[in-house]
């Protein structure tokens, strides 16, 4: 058995192995959010170095993002999707914790978000709901971070973003993109809503 000098000694040691480990993962972590959030309003890929930094998939790419807006201006995201299994986009606060899903649209994946007959999917950024089904709130935050994530992909996709006025953004969207209702807007969060209160129990 061993000595309590022994056991302090493991313990010692633990605590400095785990230490050390979140040193070294926060450290890119802070560099890449705070070169993020200097650079507001665009979506920027995320190089094979940074990917390496931060442990991600090698197999993904990702394209990460900010918003600074009042309450009079969007950011209008252009992702032409190529195949992949996976995509999503989710709206972050600037700690880069995800804005809450049962209380708002802040996020869309593949099966939930709109093509335009272009084939692009067009998102829209803003604090107040302008009605086109693919609008992510910002929760009511002046600034803030976004993440898309492609998942095993065939391709290049590309992203584009430029901030717009909200009265400019109907010249700016295809005439026909989708648009939902209040009432219909409604019912999509509360369907989510129900959806991670089962799946988490909670």
């Amino acid at each position: 058995m061993p000595t309590a000098a022994e056991m302090q000694e493991e313990l010692a040691e633990k605590l400095t192995n785990a230490s050390g480990f979140i040193r070294h993962m926060a450290e890119p972590y802070i560099k890449i959010s705070r070169g993020t959030l200097a650079r507001p309003n665009e979506m920027l890929p995320l190089s094979p170095e940074a990917r390496g930094a931060l442990g991600a998939n090698s197999a993904n790419a990702y394209w990460l993002g900010s918003w600074d807006l009042d309450e009079t201006k969007a950011l209008l995201i252009e992702f032409t999707p190529v195949p992949a299994e996976y995509w999503s986009l989710v709206a972050h606060n600037t700690w880069i914790q995800a804005l809450p899903q049962t209380q708002m649209q802040m996020q869309l994946n593949m099966l939930e978000a709109s093509r335009d007959e272009d084939g692009k999917v067009r998102f829209v950024v803003s604090h107040s709901d302008p009605g086109y089904a693919n609008w992510l709130s910002t929760g009511d935050l002046r600034r803030g971070f976004l993440a898309l994530r492609v998942t095993n992909k065939q391709g290049e996709e590309n992203v584009a973003a430029h901030k717009v006025t909200l009265d400019e953004l109907a010249a700016e969207m295809p005439y026909n993109s989708p648009m939902v209702s209040s009432d219909e807007r409604r019912l999509a969060v509360e369907t989510k809503r129900r959806q991670i209160l089962t799946r988490y129990g909670r």
